[in-house]
């Protein structure tokens, strides 16, 4: 595709390995990025807000370990600052 590309818009002559090597680490970055953006909007997708706490009137503490124990083993939400 990267090939194709290129003839198509008349960059490769064959003085410019480099230019080749150029469009095809972009087009590399470009993916990872694209994949890098896919996951993280799917965890973000897997872990929902919620504000069940504040409904059952329990005690709201902003500790890394009771956060783990919540989000990620209790697989429940939280607030927007529980997530970030």
């Amino acid at each position: 595709m990267v090939n194709l590309f290129g003839k198509r818009i008349r960059l490769f002559r064959p003085h410019s390995i480099w230019v080749r090597k150029i469009v095809q680490w972009f087009f590399l970055l470009l993916i990872a990025a694209i994949a890098i953006n896919h996951t993280l909007a799917e965890s973000g997708a897997a872990i929902p807000f919620e504000n069940l706490s504040i409904n059952y009137k329990q005690p709201i503490i902003l500790k890394e370990d009771l956060l783990n124990k919540k989000i990620v083993e209790d697989k429940r939400g939280g607030f927007c600052y529980d997530m970030n």
